[in-house]
This record gives structure tokens, sequence and C-alpha cells, in this order.
């Protein structure tokens, strides 16, 4: 017997059975089975009637043979020693009775036999379909718990989307960072051309002294240190551009 499973296994194991090499026989087996089933019944019933008669048939017998012992002795005469002919006629029924019950218990011993064969066949059947279906899931199980792994990896490596409100809220958490760290936020060290980091560099530094630096460069607050921290910035990126295009 099978373990209990679970609907979708069930349902699943339904499938692979109906799919198999082996389902054909299996079907015929059942089909075969369920037929010497039937046989053995009416076979079963068509015995104990045969036994029943039998015992109805000697008792008959019994009764006459009696009755004729009677008779003798009522008549003051001797037992007659063959038997009458109603007696005799019971003894043949009997007889026939008794071989026809014999052919049906030897009928009946065949089917038997064919039943417990044809169940041994079915079991191997259903053991070795039970077996395959196993293997069969526990490898799809494998699969997917190989391939699991491999689609969690990539959803890992995906990029932050960061929202125009964590963009925002950016520039103000780290204002309240040291200038230390404030320095260590640097932009690209090496831009496309020469004369459009410098133009852009330029031009953003300009703007953003006097009127308190709007940009991704968190500052402090304090126009003396924010200022020496945009000098560095601009003498890095100097460097770095004189790096990229020597």
């Amino acid at each position: 017997m099978r373990e209990e499973m679970s609907l979708g296994r069930q349902e699943a194991f339904e499938i692979f059975k109906r799919d198999h090499a082996d389902s054909v026989t299996i079907e015929d087996n059942k089909q075969i089975l369920k037929q010497r089933f039937s046989e053995a019944k009416a076979l079963g019933e068509n015995i104990n009637e045969a036994r029943s008669k039998i015992g109805r048939l000697k008792e008959e017998i019994t009764q006459r043979h009696l009755q004729q012992v009677a008779l003798g002795i009522s008549e003051n005469m001797a037992v007659p020693s063959v038997p009458d002919l109603q007696e005799e006629k019971l003894r043949s029924q009997l007889e026939e009775e008794k071989k026809r019950y014999k052919t049906m218990f030897t009928h009946l011993k065949a089917l038997k036999v064919e039943i417990e064969h044809l169940q041994l066949l079915m079991d191997k059947a259903k053991v070795k379909l039970q077996k395959e279906f196993e293997a069969w899931w526990a490898e799809e199980a494998t699969s997917l718990q190989v391939d699991t792994p491999a689609v969690k990896s990539l959803n890992l490596t995906k990029p932050f989307h960061q929202t125009p409100e964590s963009l925002h809220e950016r520039p103000q958490l780290l204002s309240n960072k040291s200038d230390v760290n404030a320095r260590k936020i640097l932009p690209s060290p090496c831009p496309i051309t020469y004369s459009q980091e410098q133009n852009s560099t330029s031009a953003s530094l300009d703007d953003s002294i006097p009127k308190r630096p709007t940009s991704s460069i968190p500052l402090t607050g304090d126009s003396q240190t924010d200022s020496d921290i945009l000098a560095f910035i601009k003498a890095r990126q100097n460097i770095l551009q004189k790096k990229c295009f020597q």
C-alpha cells in the first residue's frame, strides 16, 4: 500500500499511471480478475446447492431403507438384499450429484489459483509503478530545488530602485554626517570629455558656493566648512581629470 498522498501528488500519480506503459496490462488483468471473481462466486453457490442436494438424497435413501426394514418386520418378511427401484433411483441421483460436485469443486480450486496469480501480477505491477513514480517525483523535486537558488540569486542581484522620495530624503540624512564622510562621495573619476567635465564642474561650483548647494553633495550648513568641502572636491576632480587624459 502506498503512503497517503496530498491532493496534488495524487493527481500527478493518476496522470503518471494513465500514461505508463504497463497501464493497459494492469487494466486488462483487473478486468480478468473481476470476471474470475464473478465466476468463482457463482461456482461457489452451485457447489453449496450440490452439497445440500447430496445431503437430502442421502437422507431420502436412509428413509427408504428404514421403510423397507419396517415393512419386512410388519409382514414377517426378510429384508431384501438389493434395493428396490425407488431406492436405486435415489442412489443414481446421489452419484450424479457427487460427480457434479467434484467437477465444480475442482474448477473452483483452479479459479482460486488463477485469481491468486492475477492478484500477484497486479501487486507486482502496482509496486513497480509506485517505485517508478516515486523516483520520477523525487527527480522533479530535486530539479525544482536546484532551480530555486538560481532564481533567488537573480532577485538578489537586481538594482535597488530608488523612488523620488528616497532620493529627496538622502541629502537630508547625509547632511548630519561629518565632513570626512562627506568628502568620500565623489563624482565619476573619468568624464567623457575634458571640456564637458570642466565646464559642468565649474558651473556647478560657481553656482553652489553662494546659493547653498542643492546638488547630491551633502553639506554641513556651515559656510566656511561647506566652502572647504567644495574646494576639496574641485581639486580632486581636477587631479582625476588630469590622470584620465595623461
